[in-house]
């Protein structure tokens, strides 16, 4: 078995360690002896998903970017139509937002996003800190910078519920799900989150072969790295 991944936009759209998500993604592949292509799509280039099985999109500075908001009105059917296939995708910080209805600017401009899911986002004041979610029993711990007030529309559901932090900044929300389209506002989501990681390659590999179970990794150190950090936040609540 080999796993495609298509890292999309990487050249415009990887702006603070954000692609260490994708690298996680990668290395727990890796990890398990599955074999992992990653094509790079630059800004311009076809977007091409036929052969993908998990797409990845970062952060960046897309909206001073009229290049990069060309290729989205482009590649806004391909995208709509991957999401609603089933396909996997992981977007965080402002590449989430692009996938939505539309992003409204601080000067009231608004930027028509891909559609690939029923949200909005519109930016007001920046928030940055430790961000902790729960996601049924489990406690998710990252980093979010961000502007963006995401509301979340028609048969799309929070990642997790906020205990930290802003998230969505609409309700207690933090990211979102919709179908195997994954999106959240923090860049250091998944090194932090195993199990997310995993989930996340499970919607992958499940949509080509099905019935397929991942092998237990050693996550002690992820385990650590993260009970260490709400640690912190528990003392400075």
């Amino acid at each position: 078995m080999e796993t495609h991944i298509v890292h999309l936009w990487k050249d415009a759209m990887n702006r603070n360690g954000s692609a260490g998500n994708l690298l996680c993604l990668r290395r727990r592949l890796e990890w398990r002896d599955i074999a992992v292509t990653v094509r790079e799509v630059a800004v311009g280039e076809a977007v091409e998903l036929s052969d993908c099985d998990l797409l990845y999109l970062g952060a960046g500075a897309p909206y001073e970017n009229p290049s990069l908001l060309s290729a989205l009105a482009e590649a806004a059917p391909a995208l709509r139509s991957y999401v609603e296939d089933g396909g996997a995708f992981l977007a965080v910080c402002e590449g989430m937002e692009l996938m939505g209805k539309s992003v409204t600017l601080p000067g009231g401009q608004v930027i028509p996003g891909a559609g690939a899911a029923d949200f909005t986002t519109v930016y007001k004041d920046r928030r940055a800190g430790n961000l902790v979610f729960s996601r049924g029993r489990a406690r998710m711990a990252a980093f979010e910078n961000h502007a963006g007030r995401i509301a979340l529309g028609h048969a799309v559901q929070p990642l997790g519920e906020v205990r930290v932090g802003s998230g969505n900044g609409e309700g207690n929300g933090v990211g979102l799900r919709y179908r195997n389209f994954y999106g959240c506002p923090a860049y250091s989501l998944l090194p932090l989150n195993p199990e997310l990681a995993d989930e996340i390659l499970l919607s992958a590999l499940e949509r080509r072969c099905g019935g397929l179970e991942l092998a237990a990794l050693d996550d002690h150190l992820e385990d650590m790295a993260r009970q260490r950090l709400l640690r912190r936040v528990d003392k400075e609540a």
